[in-house]
């Protein structure tokens, strides 16, 4: 993860971390800042990485970091939707740009492609799998399904705020990992008995 250098997945990790460590055990965020303060020492390259960010443009007059990058690419993108109820159809922002680049944004890639309908469909799912995370962690016994029910909301986090500056929902093999610990969250949470969830 360390050596990816995307900054998105970075903060994906570290929230998702905060999460674990707020819902499960604080010695977490402890470790995690003694970890946080370590690598900035010792991996130089992670510090360059990050101190990009304060430049807009290069000399040449390209996008200074890949934020800057992002943030021109999804006004660009947004100037494609024409049909603002049922957007332009699924793959259309590769297919028609001339850039033929995914949209490194989740939301705004499904409000181009499949309008307000679609992303009114994608935010009530990123908020029913909130709702139902909350859920598992009120009805989760200790042991197993507790720490199931605290992976998926950390996952669930990890998964919103990457969504913003990545294709997240086109990553099957993210999806797929995602999906497990929903399922087995939900069904540990759900089908403990009830004398465990009370205790």
């Amino acid at each position: 993860m360390l050596m990816t250098y995307a900054r998105g997945a970075w903060l994906a990790t570290i929230l998702a971390m905060v999460v674990i460590g707020v819902l499960q055990d604080r010695r977490v965020l402890g470790l995690l800042g003694m970890t946080l303060v370590v690598i900035a020492l010792a991996v130089p390259s992670i510090g360059v990485r990050l101190s990009d960010l304060s430049e807009t443009r290069k000399a040449s007059g390209e996008p200074g970091n890949s934020l800057v990058w992002r943030i021109q690419y999804w006004q660009q993108v947004l100037t494609l939707q024409d049909n603002p109820l049922l957007g332009i159809g699924f793959k259309e922002v590769e297919l028609t740009n001339a850039a033929a680049k995914a949209p490194h944004n989740d939301p705004i890639r499904v409000y181009v492609e499949t309008g307000m309908i679609g992303l009114a469909a994608y935010v009530w799912l990123l908020v029913r799998l909130g709702v139902e995370a909350r859920t598992s962690l009120r009805r989760a016994p200790r042991g197993l399904p507790r720490g199931l029910a605290v992976a998926f909301a950390a996952s669930w986090t990890g998964f919103v705020v990457l969504s913003l500056t990545a294709n997240v929902i086109t990553q099957l093999v993210i999806l797929w990992y995602f999906v497990t610990i929903v399922a087995l969250a939900t069904a540990s949470s759900r089908f403990a008995p009830a004398e465990a969830r009370t205790a």
